[in-house]
């Protein structure tokens, strides 16, 4: 994802090779920058996890959901794949609400002389590069397109700047964004959060938790579980077939082993 932004570069210059110049000494001081940026956690990072960063990081939630469906968050077979390929352009509404209500009239407005605007063409073919992308990715999760937005905001200001009332709309909408999300964080999210599955697990297991303790887990691969379970727990959780349960239950040590109802009754 870090590097897209230079594909977004590349596209630029081959779209318009007239009217957008690219350094390649600027290139070359950007890429050094960002790789050093990169290595001053990426370096500590490896070694401390022996490796397991670029196997876990970049082999399973790089690599491996960009060819397979994870934790479900994706259609398993190619029909499903093509009616969700374009999820990402309707759920743009929900992301980038209430601002998206607005972008399709302001790109019909723009398409006419889009030509004359280079800067604004850099934003949408950087935008649209994010977004292609990741529809091609076979795991698929609303946030996964968020880093588009920031080109879409300044696309989208760039084209109301100029209307009449333009900054008391914007006022009001960031008033009314604010309080609608405050309103959901706080509120919503709170209710709901006492009847979420892991919520209720972490009730259950924090009075008996060591930061030691080995925690696996079999059917239930919700990134919530990481979230509750590290508060203190420091070990990475282990998604297990049903078949190897009873191997990580007959360990040494400390350890939380989450199994579907159905099958922890029946032993």
């Amino acid at each position: 994802m870090s590097w897209l932004p230079i594909g977004g570069l590349a596209l630029e210059r081959w779209f318009r090779p007239a009217s957008f110049r690219l350094s390649w000494a600027g290139l070359a001081v950007g890429l050094g920058a960002s790789l050093a940026a990169i290595g001053l956690w990426a370096i500590p990072a490896l070694v401390a996890t022996h490796g397991e960063y670029y196997r876990v990081g970049i082999g399973r939630h790089v690599i491996c959901r960009s060819f397979n469906v994870m934790e479900g968050h994706g259609a398993q077979n190619r029909l499903g794949y093509c009616v969700t390929f374009p999820l990402y352009f309707i759920t743009f509404f929900l992301s980038f609400f209430p601002w998206a209500l607005g972008a399709p009239s302001a790109l019909r407005r723009w398409w006419a002389v889009h030509r004359q605007d280079t800067h604004g063409w850099y934003l949408i073919v950087q935008a649209a590069l994010v977004f292609g992308v990741f529809s091609l990715v076979r795991t698929k999760l609303p946030h996964y397109t968020l880093p588009a937005l920031p080109c879409l905001a300044l696309w989208l200001g760039l084209q109301t700047a100029e209307a009449v009332g333009s900054a008391r709309r914007l006022a009001r909408g960031v008033l009314a964004m604010t309080a609608l999300t405050l309103a959901v964080t706080l509120g919503v999210f709170s209710a709901a959060r006492s009847h979420l599955i892991a919520a209720n697990l972490w009730r259950e297991v924090s009075p008996h938790a060591r930061p030691e303790m080995e925690l696996a887990a079999v059917g239930f691969n919700e990134p919530s579980l990481v979230w509750e379970f590290g508060q203190k727990i420091t070990n990475y959780v282990e998604y297990l077939p049903a078949e190897k349960a009873a191997s990580f239950l007959a360990r040494p040590g400390p350890r939380v082993l989450v199994l579907p109802t159905a099958q922890a009754r029946g032993g």
